[in-house]
């Protein structure tokens, strides 16, 4: 009788010590379900005959394309000459322009067409649209609570989405600590894996982190199978985690980019990458088998007199870059480059600024945003450093031209505009200023539809 009180002691320690560490503490997920990815979301062919346009088909783009265009997404995926099982979801995007944060009820029909058509969804819970990059981590964790326990049909998000992503190029925006917080907030949400992203060559935010159950890994674009080999080697041997090759190759509309990221996917797999999501051959996966057999690229090269040498670091190659936008309107650009042989990461320099406008946005994502009332061509100048030389200065031009409709150059289309038409109405006279809206060199009714459809009032 006088163990009693000291075992109901016992007991209610316990209690409270489990309770404890299950609310506050995070575990690692298994990825048996999860890994190897199997998926395509930059360069997948499906996307170039897409009607509604090339990069619709991808992680950013998906949401927008319509329900036959997904269909026909999700069949080329699982296609016998493709035999991709997994799908890339976002749940936000600026240049997708939707956010299911705010409509959860959208993604669960996302989610749900994904499943019942028995491919896997990877969620991407990004920030690239700016709701959460000055928002309180407090306000982030809401909103992530919100999505991913919505439940219809008595089916929550939750249970269909096959593991999450923290964040796109998460470092671009979020600490070490700010992603922490939000990751282990997550973990104690689901029993899904999680997994990190973040810019090129860097995967320092998952090392270490319980809540990080893999890594998806971005090489960046331009890389030999070489370099891949060696960066998935030591992102592999230095975190002791799985990692997914990531993103190695872009540009989905060239012919042939498709058959150069299955190369360098499948030199990914060659070093025990536990799958990819830039394109391979499903048959090259080894992973786990190989794990514990993963040794370094050598550093080396053998003369023919077989006196190693160092290799000879080359500096990256900058592109120069036209754009193309309308009065007073804004316009993405991406930086883009040549480097064979790394390493990185790589930072990014704006040389000189624009004259003309504002430049806005972070590493190779930028965003310019023209004077109110300029048009003509403003250029600014980059260049881009591999973690060890700098490349060359390139020059970005930029042609702002006349708002489609805006006869009288105010920036606006509006009645005024219209009058300026229906004057010259049948008339063969050409430019935007007399109402040739096509500079086509007559005034006519296309003219006038293209001033309807730019109307602002």
């Amino acid at each position: 009788m006088r163990l009693l009180p000291y075992k109901i002691l016992l007991f209610l320690f316990t209690l409270v010590f489990v309770t404890f560490y299950l609310s506050g503490n995070v575990l690692a997920e298994p990825t048996t379900e999860t890994l190897p990815h199997k998926t395509d979301f930059l360069t997948f062919p499906y996307c170039v005959n897409n009607p509604v346009g090339g990069s619709y088909c991808g992680t950013t783009w998906y949401a927008r394309a319509s329900a036959s265009q997904r269909s026909g997404y999700r069949s080329a995926l699982k296609s016998s000459t493709k035999n991709y099982t997994h799908v890339y979801l976002s749940v936000t995007s600026s240049n997708a322009g939707h956010n299911f944060y705010t409509n959860p009820s959208g993604f669960h029909a996302i989610l749900k067409e994904t499943v019942d058509d028995g491919i896997k969804p990877v969620v991407w819970l990004t920030s690239d649209s700016g709701t959460w990059k000055d928002k309180p981590i407090a306000d982030i964790q809401n909103d992530i609570k919100n999505l991913i326990q919505y439940t219809s049909g008595g089916v929550s998000v939750d249970s269909m989405v096959n593991s999450y992503e923290i964040g796109l190029e998460a470092n671009e925006y979020w600490t070490q600590a700010e992603v922490n917080s939000i990751a282990n907030f997550l973990d104690n949400l689901t029993t899904k894996p999680l997994a990190m992203h973040q810019t090129p060559g860097r995967w320092d935010y998952c090392k270490g982190q319980a809540w990080c159950d893999y890594m998806i890994l971005q090489y960046g674009f331009g890389k030999t199978e070489d370099q891949i080999k060696t960066m998935t080697t030591n992102a592999i041997n230095d975190l002791g985690k799985p990692v997914v090759a990531g993103e190695y190759n872009s540009d989905e509309t060239v012919s042939g980019y498709e058959q150069i990221s299955i190369r360098l996917g499948n030199a990914a797999l060659t070093r025990c990458a536990a799958g990819f999501g830039n394109g391979a051959t499903p048959g090259n996966v080894i992973w786990p088998s190989c794990s514990g057999s993963n040794t370094p690229t050598p550093t080396l090269r053998i003369t023919p007199t077989s006196a190693p040498t160092l290799v000879q670091n080359q500096p990256p190659f900058a592109h120069n870059i036209t754009v193309t936008t309308s009065q007073n309107t804004q316009v993405y650009i991406q930086l883009t480059f040549d480097d064979p042989d790394g390493p990185g990461p790589y930072t990014y320099t704006i040389t000189q600024q624009p004259v003309n406008g504002t430049l806005t946005g972070t590493d190779n994502d930028r965003y310019y945003t023209p004077e109110t009332g300029f048009t003509g061509t403003d250029t600014f100048k980059w260049k881009v450093r591999d973690g060890l030389a700098d490349s060359n200065i390139a020059t970005v031009t930029i042609n702002i031209a006349v708002k489609p409709g805006d006869a009288n150059g105010d920036g606006k289309v509006n009645i005024a505009d219209y009058a300026i038409w229906l004057t010259n109405y049948n008339k063969n006279l050409s430019g935007p200023t007399f109402g040739d809206f096509n500079s086509n060199g007559k005034i006519d009714g296309i003219d006038f539809i293209i001033w309807l459809k730019n109307y602002t009032g």
